[in-house]
């Protein structure tokens, strides 16, 4: 049988990347290590800190041990008033969060490491140039032309990759002449369609190593994302701005995995996603992308472990893993 070029990828979702990297614990402690098993992955916002973890050698498990241990103090828990006071801040001001305990996290996981320090698996990070308005993709070296990214930090990929409109500053990096750069969940939310174009223009093909690809594309939880018909039509940014984010991001995701459902059929290549069912009426009152109370993180926990234990032993993932 033909050798398959396997892909992961990992949706953006603020704090909600705890249920991510719980859910591909699970998956780990069943089948074995995601980073001897990948040949790529792919990560955005949160997704792209779980992926630079992954590629770096940690285990799915201590990166989530990471979000519920880093969370609350990057996150910092405030009651409804302060919450509600710290929105209107967010859209007037500055945004809700320093990016200083972020950076301090990361920089515990990440040290000094480069970008040029990944040799295997290829990583692939999306993030957004708002100097020249550029959509970008940092990758690790794995050709020799690509000679742009690898002195970057491993530290400023992720910091640049997580930085949500109005939730964390703008990320600036002096290794990418002084960018100022947002969250790669503005356009790639789910950058499947990366790991598809990046595999099949360099890896798969019948002139190349491999003849087809494998995706594994693992989605966040996600809210009902209807808006009510109720609610008045002019309304302001500071009431409707957060939830267009969250919009923004799912209906994106949501968008790509259609693409590629389509696209498939005329692909040598497999794709399985992972959709976690959209939240209850009771879970949705208190998970956010930067609520990291005890609550959302036992509820986020939970949730992860019961959608993993459905999967972990199905063929359609141990394909992954032989």
């Amino acid at each position: 049988m033909d050798k398959a070029f396997k892909i992961l990828s990992i949706d953006g979702g603020g704090i909600k990347g705890l249920y991510s990297a719980s859910f591909l614990a699970n998956i780990e402690e069943h089948n074995g290590p995601i980073v001897k098993n990948f040949d790529m992955i792919c990560g955005t916002s949160t997704g792209g800190i779980i992926a630079l973890g992954l590629a770096i050698g940690m285990t799915a498990r201590e990166i989530a041990n990471f979000y519920e241990t880093k969370g609350p103090s990057i996150f910092p828990y405030t009651n409804s008033l302060s919450r509600k006071l710290a929105m209107g801040k967010q859209f007037l001001i500055r945004s809700k969060y320093s990016d200083n305990e972020l950076k301090k996290s990361l920089t515990e996981v990440f040290s000094t490491k480069r970008m040029k320090d990944i040799d295997r698996p290829i990583v692939l990070i999306p993030a957004v140039n708002l100097t020249n308005g550029d959509n970008i993709v940092f990758k690790t070296p794995h050709q020799p032309e690509f000679t742009r990214d690898p002195e970057h930090l491993l530290v400023d990929v992720a910091l640049s990759t997580s930085a949500a409109p109005t939730y964390f500053p703008i990320a600036l990096m002096d290794t990418f002449e002084g960018a100022q750069l947002i969250d790669g969940g503005i356009w790639a939310n789910n950058p499947s369609l990366l790991g598809i174009i990046e595999s099949l223009t360099y890896y798969v093909g019948p002139d190349k190593e491999y003849k087809r690809f494998k995706l594994l594309s693992v989605g966040n939880v996600r809210h009902n994302i209807g808006w009510s018909i109720k609610k008045q039509r002019r309304q302001s940014v500071r009431q409707c701005a957060l939830r267009l984010i969250e919009t923004t991001m799912d209906t994106q995701s949501q968008a790509v995995h259609n693409y590629i459902t389509h696209l498939i059929k005329s692909l040598d290549g497999d794709y399985l996603r992972i959709e976690c069912q959209s939240l209850s009426a009771e879970h949705a009152r208190y998970i956010e992308l930067d609520r990291a109370d005890p609550n959302a993180i036992k509820i986020l926990k939970s949730l992860a472990k019961s959608e993993s234990d459905k999967w972990c032993s199905k063929p359609e993932i141990r394909q992954f893993f032989d």
